[in-house]
């Protein structure tokens, strides 16, 4: 600090948990450290007709006229009870992709800016996601990115934000951005009903079918398969409307609804968790440009801990009213081991 500026200081985000010199965080009492949240997360609702063979849809298209009147969606949602988010600041080394469903790394914050060229996005940022993941998720032999989403919470001329569905960012044109998702769900899931495995068999076989069809010298049809979001903020730390990261070993598989997506060109699969009180809840409080979250979706390997991480957008209690809204790149790729 210079003399005479007192009120002039910068406050920077603590190091990352060292072993050895600190407690287990992960052991201290609720609300312990610093700025956790209690928030009431908003989840599927049970209907009756789940019970009889009724299966939960969403549409995401407009209906044929012939078909004016038929319902768009069985789905409704309501708010859990309020539960702790806590914030992982200071222990983030404590998580792992297979254990919990994700993992924050701190990373050179990246030199790409031009985010709203779709197809320069594949080009020039696409290539530092593939680097990343083989840098740090274990036997990440090899990988191929098939979709990325831009997301900001406040729309203005420069960033049009798309009212509609969360249809998928269409590569080949200039791509608006979505609203945070702040109902808890997953993208895809592992061995739940048939879709999500059929979802990935076809993104699997389209890779064989362009040639890619081997990992390591096996076959991509044997090789063990996650679908991994490389998800982290643009500009500015994500202070408004951050990841609820729900511990993913801590779901079990009758909390989940698996949602059909119907969309014009394709019918799809989301998990959407009912409310449990068993969740354990976690956030990086001001994850910034440098740090990514790697968040899984999807495992093929049954004896994994947490196949997927359910996962959320929330506003915290505490944010402070100059806070830029949030902007985000969530970018989803497939990652093959070796058997």
């Amino acid at each position: 600090m210079v003399a005479g500026s007192l009120f002039n200081f910068t406050c920077e985000r603590p190091p990352y948990y060292c072993p050895g010199k600190q407690k287990n965080l992960l052991d201290l009492p609720p609300m312990v450290l610093h700025r956790d949240q209690s928030i009431a997360l908003r989840y599927i609702k049970w209907n009756e007709i789940y019970a009889h063979g009724v299966k939960p849809f969403q549409m995401y298209s407009n209906l044929p006229e012939d078909q004016k009147g038929l319902p768009e969606s069985n789905v409704c949602f309501e708010e859990g009870k309020p539960c702790l988010v806590r914030n992982l600041r200071g222990m983030e080394d404590h998580f792992d992709i297979d254990k919990h469903g994700f993992l924050f790394a701190r990373v050179d914050p990246v030199s790409f800016m031009d985010w709203k060229s779709a197809p320069n996005v594949v080009q020039d940022y696409y290539p530092q996601v593939v680097a990343l993941l083989k840098r740090h998720i274990l036997a990440a032999d090899h990988v191929h990115i098939f979709q990325h989403r831009l997301r900001h919470s406040a729309p203005t001329n420069s960033f049009p934000i798309q009212d509609g569905p969360n249809e998928d960012i269409v590569v080949s044109a200039e791509p608006s951005f979505l609203k945070p998702a702040a109902t808890v769900h997953a993208f895809l899931g592992a061995d739940h009903k048939d879709l999500s495995r059929v979802e990935v068999s076809g993104l699997i076989a389209n890779l064989a079918a362009d040639g890619h069809d081997k990992v390591g010298g096996h076959s991509i049809q044997d090789a063990r398969v996650r679908v991994i979001n490389v998800w982290r903020p643009l500009f500015h730390p994500a202070d408004d409307w951050p990841l609820a990261l729900c511990d993913g070993s801590t779901v079990k598989e009758e909390d989940i609804l698996a949602v059909q997506k119907i969309r014009t060109n394709r019918q799809g699969e989301g998990l959407c968790p009912l409310y449990r009180s068993h969740y354990k809840w976690y956030f990086l409080e001001g994850q910034g440009v440098d740090e990514v979250l790697f968040l899984k979706n999807f495992d093929s390997l049954g004896s994994v801990e947490a196949k997927f991480a359910p996962h959320a957008a929330f506003r915290p209690q505490n944010l402070r009213p100059n806070a830029p809204p949030r902007s985000s790149i969530e970018v989803r790729a497939l990652v093959f081991s070796k058997p």
